[in-house]
C-alpha cells in the first residue's frame, strides 16, 4: 500500500513541478526513480516538441493568413476609395455641367434681354416713324386744304369773271361767288 501511495505521490509531485525550474533537481530523482515518470517524461518532451513545431507552423500560417487578409482587405479599401474618388469625380462632373448649362441660361436670359430692348428700340422708332408721318400727312393735308381752298377761290374767281363777261351785275356777282370785281 505504501507502495501504491508513493508511486502517487512522485506522480503528483511530477506533473505539479514539471514546468518549475526550481524543482528541476527533484523532478530528475523522481524520474531516476521511477522508469514510468521518466518513460512519461520522454513522451511529454517528444509532444512538447511536436507542439512547439506545430505552434511555431500555426503561427507562421497565421501569420500569412493575417497578411493576405490586411493585403485583401487593403485592396478592398482602395478599391472603396478608387471608386469614391470617380464618384466624387462624376458629381464634379456634374456640377461643372450643371454650372455650364446655368451659364448657357444665363447668356440666353441675356440674349432674350438683348432681343427685347432691341424690340422696344424698333418699337420706339416705328412711333417716331408714325408720328413722323402723321406730321407729314397732316401737313400735305393741310396743303390739300389749302390748295383746295386756292382751287376753290380760283374757280369762284373764274365764275365771277364769266359772270362779268355775261354782263351780270357787280351785286349778282358778289351774291354768287362771294367776289367783287
Amino acid at each position: 500500500m505504501w507502495f501504491v501511495l508513493k508511486k502517487r505521490i512522485d506522480w503528483a509531485v511530477y506533473f505539479e513541478y514539471l514546468t518549475d525550474k526550481e524543482k528541476r533537481r527533484k523532478i530528475n530523482e523522481i524520474m531516476e526513480l521511477e522508469e514510468g515518470i521518466a518513460m512519461a517524461s520522454e513522451v511529454l518532451i517528444t509532444i512538447s516538441k511536436n507542439e512547439i513545431e506545430r505552434a511555431r507552423l500555426l503561427s507562421e500560417m497565421k501569420y500569412e493568413l493575417d497578411m493576405q487578409s490586411k493585403l485583401a482587405y487593403i485592396e478592398q479599401k482602395e478599391q472603396e476609395f478608387e471608386q469614391k474618388e470617380q464618384e466624387f469625380e462624376q458629381k464634379e462632373l456634374e456640377i461643372e455641367q450643371k454650372e455650364l448649362e446655368f451659364e448657357q441660361k444665363e447668356l440666353e436670359i441675356e440674349q432674350k434681354e438683348l432681343e427685347f430692348e432691341q424690340k422696344e428700340l424698333e418699337i420706339e422708332q416705328s412711333k417716331l416713324e408714325i408720328k413722323r408721318k402723321e406730321q407729314e400727312f397732316d401737313r400735305k393735308e393741310q396743303e390739300f386744304e389749302q390748295a383746295k381752298q386756292a382751287i376753290h377761290v380760283k374757280e369762284r374767281e373764274d365764275i365771277a369773271r364769266k359772270m362779268k363777261n355775261l354782263g351780270m351785275s357787280a351785286e349778282q356777282i358778289m351774291e354768287v361767288t362771294g367776289f367783287r370785281l
